[in-house]
């Protein structure tokens, strides 16, 4: 599928002002969240400009490590930036969904942990009494993250952006193929 012409539908006002509603949500009295939203109709313009202009950058994410219930990596962005980033999302997402398999979960409107795991019942439940040999493929999508329990030379490494005249970090999607013992393997 190509998405094409949605440059100036994910920078207009509206729906940026509509990113805006969607990152404030839940953050409303955050401090960066208070100072954008003091004057947000000119930090938004401002953001629209330097976006259209070719002098928006995207800072670092801010990284940083919590135990709920396991050791998890949180990558977090300043709040002009995750605007930036709900805009992309709102207009891009909806075409995407429809072109996603049944079995996809993550950040889809109306599928959610609960309906993974029923569906991961339905696949064990189904290949539990089968002779054959079954496999799964773990995916990840992260800006130039490694992960460590898969040698370099089993990964396939495919980068890209998809919003033309817009720099977007690359984002690396690992792809990784697992053998019956839960070992990393080449997918051969």
């Amino acid at each position: 599928m190509k998405i094409k012409n949605v440059f100036d539908i994910i920078f207009s006002m509206d729906n940026l002002y509509g990113a805006l509603e969607d990152a404030s949500r839940g953050r409303r009295y955050q401090q960066d969240v208070l100072n954008f939203n003091y004057d947000a109709w000119t930090n938004l313009q401002d953001l629209r400009d330097e976006v259209l202009t070719g002098r928006y950058t995207i800072d670092r994410y801010y990284i940083f490590y919590i135990h709920e219930p396991k050791l998890r990596m949180i990558m977090s962005i300043s709040f002009r930036h995750r605007v930036v980033q709900w805009a992309i999302y709102r207009v891009v997402n909806p075409m995407l969904v429809p072109g996603y398999i049944e079995d996809s979960y993550g950040c889809i409107p109306g599928r959610g942990a609960l309906s993974a795991m029923k569906r991961l019942k339905y696949w064990v439940e189904g290949v539990a009494d089968k002779q054959d040999q079954w496999y799964f493929l773990k995916l990840y999508i992260a800006p130039n993250i490694k992960e460590d329990s898969c040698e370099e030379d089993s990964r396939q490494e495919i980068v890209g952006s998809f919003v033309p005249h817009y720099r977007l970090q690359a984002y690396t999607l690992w792809i990784a193929s697992w053998d019956e013992t839960g070992g990393c393997s080449t997918g051969r």
